[in-house]
């Protein structure tokens, strides 16, 4: 009976040192798993802010300043900021939602990609009027090295022959 005791005894001593190491193993694993999720959170905060900076920048040009600042909140709702004024993207027109769009993919590419990379837009003017794709024609041609129009339209070539914005047509 000693004898299977001592073995019980030992076989106990070994399980709870096993569960010893597991549950060591488990507190590391959750305080690695803490932590990464503390950096994507200021991962996130960057990245927001960073995206907010950029594009502000961008939209601020491609309006001629009409709208100096966009905000984007957690959920990615946009608001634009006025010299006066709040304005919810719900309040803009389509061609100022689409120059925000514009904005965004553009300042979203810069933050992300290493290299620059060519712009493609198809019918991406459709909404703008002559004067708002003027200020973006202009806003690409300083910002970008390569952008590629797909249109079926005429007027894209007719404000940058006016414009003197030197393109290549195919």
């Amino acid at each position: 009976i000693c004898r299977k005791l001592g073995e019980q005894l030992a076989e106990l001593d070994e399980v709870n040192e096993r569960s010893r190491e597991y549950e060591m193993k488990r507190q590391a694993v959750q305080m690695a798993a803490d932590h990464l999720e503390q950096l994507s959170e200021e991962m996130r905060g960057y990245l927001k802010r960073d995206l907010n900076e950029k594009a502000s920048s961008f939209i601020c040009e491609i309006t001629g300043g009409k709208y100096k600042k966009l905000v984007t909140d957690e959920k990615l709702h946009v608001s634009l900021m006025t010299d006066e004024k709040r304005v919810e993207i719900e309040q803009v027109s389509r061609g100022t939602v689409e120059q925000v769009y514009l904005a965004l993919r553009m300042a979203v590419g810069e933050l992300l990609c290493e290299e620059e990379m060519p712009v493609i837009l198809d019918d991406a003017f459709a909404y703008y009027d002559e004067e708002r794709m003027l200020q973006t024609l202009r806003w690409l041609k300083e910002h970008k090295k390569q952008v590629i129009i797909f249109t079926c339209q005429t007027r894209e070539e007719q404000v940058m022959k006016e414009a003197g914005i030197a393109y290549h047509k195919i």
